[in-house]
């Protein structure tokens, strides 16, 4: 077959003279047949010369028919009856017309009737043993047996799609719903899940697709954690978004995204919440690179503000993005500012210059064991630079100010979540104030698919065949999307009065070793056998779980359901700013201890390791009376 092969690979016009060469011998052959059964019996090649004028007549007229009504324009791959229908009916009317004109010997109705037919016939069929030949990947390479999960509307669509590509031979359905069950749908047969295990046996199957778009996501969830111990790759059906905005096509498959294993639906945001302090509006990002800043940047395009500006210490992420949104929103305002977050300076002068009007701060450090190890650092861009940006704010009578923080933030044990901690006292200081300026806080948990986050490691970890590291098999993490996020924030800052957390309603946290195993065994693997999970222990600062409110009980509801807010803990803005400058101090110098050692003056939950930082605080606030 490697003949064949190479024709489809021919250049189009050099198929196109062999589909012509092909047809011309079609019509020859089809009046010839037609001739012989209107003598009712063969003729010889000699006895052939009196209708050589009617043979060659025949050949111009119907191929240049052929060429007018596009039959040599049609791709060979999707032959198309109806097309080739009307190629040879015209072409035969043409040529009966003609012959009316002129009369020919011999030449009758029984004869155009049957030569009418021969022709419709060997061209059909030339074409469809060409295409067998050709594109058959039954014959270059067997399609790899497919079974779909869910034999509704999205399944029995998608089925279709993939029996006409060369990938996939669906051998059967599976559906929870007993009344379809046993029956065909799109003649491929119905099965109960129980007999999954069966089905994937006798017909060797290693990927199995997920089409169920519409079943809510924990329902998703209960499913694709049933699917885990099979050895097969699951994979789902590309969302409606998705195919609309051109990321993926109808037919792809795609891996199981780690949203279906959340036990959640996501959360849809407030129109009129996203719109509020954005439309019409001068916005900043500060951090506008990052994973979340960036996002932030996208959702705030959405909402047509007036001019919006990223604000970003790094170059490249800062070139990123503003390339991204100006291809993508063509008609964007949009201003790309190099700057640090210390820089009150810059600042200053990057508000005054586009007359900001809202601000959402998302630039800071947030990996938990390199900020546990460059605390000094940490301190400068998470503290020093959250109080820089609320103060030139302030100066700046800024309408809307949200920082955005992280549940690492309630009762922390690592430096990270102690400085956001501090950065968000500073913000409810500056808001026991009357301000022009509106504050609020946005804490969350961690954020899929964003940089450092643990799903992303996990997946290159399983696909270059590396074991699966846990840190510990009981630790438990909460989980949104990006989308989620910035939306939250942005939503937030709507409905911010006075120094008030924001937070979403997450539903339960994840167990980490957990999910784990589930990617690994949704990727055709079985954990521990073709995939190790490594624990490797706790690292410095990590908590087993996390929490998104100190008191839980002080959380109020707001208008959206599943966002809610609070006022967490109490601050005197004199005491905060007087360690504060000593914090500030230490972090220059870059002494670690007397670092921690502020923290835990500042954010008394916060509870180091180190048993001398412990005993230094608690001296200090002794001698202080330091009141939180």
């Amino acid at each position: 077959m490697g003949l064949f092969r190479k024709l489809a690979t021919l250049p189009r016009r050099a198929k196109l003279y062999i589909l012509w060469l092909t047809d011309v011998f079609a019509i020859t052959l089809a009046l010839y047949i037609a001739i012989c059964l209107t003598q009712q019996r063969v003729l010889s090649i000699d006895e052939l010369s009196v209708y050589e004028p009617l043979i060659l007549l025949n050949m111009i007229v119907k191929t240049l028919v052929f060429y007018a009504v596009g039959l040599h324009r049609s791709v060979l791959k999707y032959i198309s009856p109806d097309l080739l229908w009307k190629g040879v009916g015209l072409s035969s009317i043409a040529f009966g017309f003609l012959l009316a004109l002129v009369p020919y010997l011999d030449y009758s109705f029984i004869l155009w009737i049957n030569d009418l037919v021969w022709t419709f016939l060997l061209v059909l069929g030339v074409r469809s043993l060409a295409q067998f030949l050709v594109y058959s990947e039954a014959i270059h390479n067997p399609r790899r047996p497919l079974i779909i999960y869910g034999a509704g509307t999205a399944g029995s669509q998608l089925a279709k799609v993939l029996s006409s590509g060369r990938e996939f031979r669906i051998v059967a359905f599976v559906d929870d719903n007993p009344q379809i069950q046993s029956h065909l749908v799109g003649g491929i047969m119905v099965y109960n899940p129980v007999l999954l295990p069966k089905l994937i046996n006798d017909h060797g199957v290693e990927t199995l697709l997920l089409a169920m778009p519409s079943v809510p996501r924990q329902e998703q969830a209960s499913i694709l954690d049933s699917l885990s111990t099979l050895p097969v790759t699951v994979k789902t059906v590309p969302t409606l978004e998705e195919i609309i905005s051109g990321k993926t096509g109808i037919n792809a498959l795609l891996p199981v995204s780690i949203k279906d294993l959340l036990n959640r639906d996501e959360v849809l945001p407030d129109e009129s919440l996203l719109a509020a302090d954005i439309a019409g509006k001068a916005v900043l990002v500060t951090g506008a690179g990052g994973s979340i800043g960036s996002e932030l940047c996208r959702q705030i395009a959405l909402q047509s503000p007036q001019h919006l500006i990223l604000y970003e210490l790094n170059e490249f992420a800062l070139y990123k993005i503003d390339l991204e949104l100006s291809e993508t929103f063509p008609d964007l305002a949009c201003t790309a500012c190099l700057g640090s977050v210390t820089d009150s300076v810059r600042l200053e002068a990057v508000l005054k210059q586009h007359r900001v009007n809202t601000i959402y701060h998302a630039a800071a450090y947030k990996h938990v064991p390199l900020v546990e190890y460059n605390a000094g650092a940490a301190v400068v861009n998470n503290v020093l630079g959250t109080q820089t940006v609320a103060e030139v704010a302030l100066k700046q009578n800024i309408g809307t100010f949200v920082l955005i923080s992280t549940d690492k933030a309630v009762r922390p044990t690592n430096v990270m979540g102690a400085t956001k901690r501090v950065a968000e006292l500073i913000l409810q200081a500056i808001a026991t104030h009357r301000n022009t300026t509106r504050f609020s806080i946005v804490r969350f948990g961690n954020v899929l698919g964003s940089t450092g986050s643990v799903v992303p490691r996990f997946s290159e970890q399983i696909r270059s065949g590396k074991a699966v590291t846990v840190t510990h098999p009981d630790v438990t993490r909460y989980f949104m999307s990006i989308p989620e996020a910035a939306r939250l924030v942005i939503q937030a800052g709507a409905m911010g009065l006075q120094g008030e957390v924001f937070l979403l309603d997450m539903g339960k946290p994840v167990k980490i070793y957990d999910l784990a195993k589930q990617m690994i065994h949704l990727s055709g693997l079985t954990p521990n056998v073709d995939v190790a999970i490594e624990i490797t222990g706790l690292r410095p600062g990590e908590k087993l779980y996390e929490e998104l409110l100190i008191d839980r009980t002080k959380a109020a509801p707001t208008q959206h359901p599943k966002i809610f807010m609070a006022q967490d803990g109490d601050v005197d803005p004199s005491h905060l700013y007087l360690y504060l400058d000593l914090l500030l101090k230490a972090a220059t110098q870059n002494d670690t201890v007397a670092i921690k050692k502020y923290l835990k003056v500042i954010v008394p939950e916060y509870q180091p390791k180190d048993n001398a930082v412990l005993l230094a605080s608690e001296q200090i606030k002794q001698e202080s009376n330091w009141v939180v």
